[in-house]
């Protein structure tokens, strides 16, 4: 929302300044306390600036069962980190347009959480770690940076879980992949469905498929 929250301190859904105390219970918050940011039904929408951004490692903990929403314009990034990110928890996060659904320049570790991103894709410069988490990628906006739904500059690893990624337009004329880094390694009880118009699975490296469901559509590159 472009407000900055400080340590102890609570933000109200769309709200302007931050408290001491706690919202009412109708009132969802994202509370912030040692490089932790609490979501409980928090929204934000702010087209002009990025919808979390932190200069140092954040961890992003979802309440059990909760329902919470970043909305950001088409030069920003849902969530912004210039270090190591980890989303965690039992609840769900909707990210809405802008460049990058979610962006570290270390690595990201999505654990027990949903994570759904409309318009743009998720990236980590380091490695990409994912662990029983609920992932949907879709509807690549004209905005969005670079063409991969799921991309590191690192290796990325999928323990099972579910990752669907739903790209099968262009983005800016050219092709969306689907999940792109260096080693690739996939396992456990993931169920992966990747409906893309580029290469559904790129790795620099090698892939490595020891377990889960696999169901790939690529409508002009190849699948693996």
């Amino acid at each position: 929302n472009g407000v900055e929250v400080e340590n102890g301190r609570y933000l109200a859904s769309n709200g302007n300044s931050t408290s001491i105390s706690a919202p009412s219970s109708t009132t969802g918050y994202a509370y912030y306390k040692d490089n932790v940011l609490t979501l409980n039904n928090y929204t934000g929408s702010n087209t002009g600036t990025y919808g979390v951004y932190s200069l140092a490692n954040l961890t992003i903990q979802q309440v059990q069962s909760s329902v919470n929403s970043l909305t950001t314009g088409s030069s920003y990034y849902g969530i912004r980190v210039m270090g190591n990110l980890t989303i965690q928890g039992l609840g769900q996060l909707k990210i809405y347009g802008g460049q990058r659904a979610v962006y570290a320049t270390g690595t990201l570790k999505v654990s027990y959480s949903q994570l759904l991103c409309y318009g743009c894709g998720i990236y980590s410069a380091g490695n990409m770690t994912l662990s029983y988490p609920i992932i949907s990628v879709s509807q690549f906006g004209a905005a969005a940076a670079g063409t991969y739904a799921i991309e590191s500059a690192g290796n990325i690893s999928v323990t099972d879980g579910v990752i669907d990624v739903n790209c099968p337009d262009y983005a800016n004329g050219q092709y969306v992949r689907g999940i792109v880094g260096k080693n690739i390694t996939i396992s456990g009880t993931a169920s992966l469905e990747l409906d893309t118009i580029g290469m559904s699975i790129s790795g620099s490296a090698d892939i490595t498929i020891s377990g889960g469901n696999l169901k790939v559509t690529a409508v002009k590159g190849s699948g693996i």
